[in-house]
C-alpha cells in the first residue's frame, strides 16, 4: 500500500512508484523529462492498523549532464 508519486512543476503526476522497486529513472512515458525541479508525495501505510497513515511531502531538483 505504500508508494511514491512525483509531479512536475505544473503539478501533473509524472510517476507512482511502489515502495519498493528500484526507484525512478526520471522519464515519463519512456521518454528523459529536463533538468528541473520535481516534487514527491510519499505514503506510508503501517502493517499495524492502529498506527496512523505518514505521509512526506518535498522537492527535489533532476540534473541532466
Amino acid at each position: 500500500n505504500a508508494k511514491i508519486t512525483i509531479f512536475n512543476r505544473f503539478g501533473k503526476l509524472v510517476a507512482e512508484i511502489p515502495i519498493d522497486s528500484n526507484g525512478w529513472n526520471g522519464t515519463y512515458n519512456s521518454k528523459l523529462l529536463p533538468s528541473d525541479d520535481y516534487w514527491y508525495n510519499i505514503t506510508l501505510v503501517p502493517a499495524d492498523n492502529n498506527k496512523p497513515i505518514i505521509n512526506k511531502k518535498g522537492n527535489f531538483s533532476l540534473l541532466r549532464r
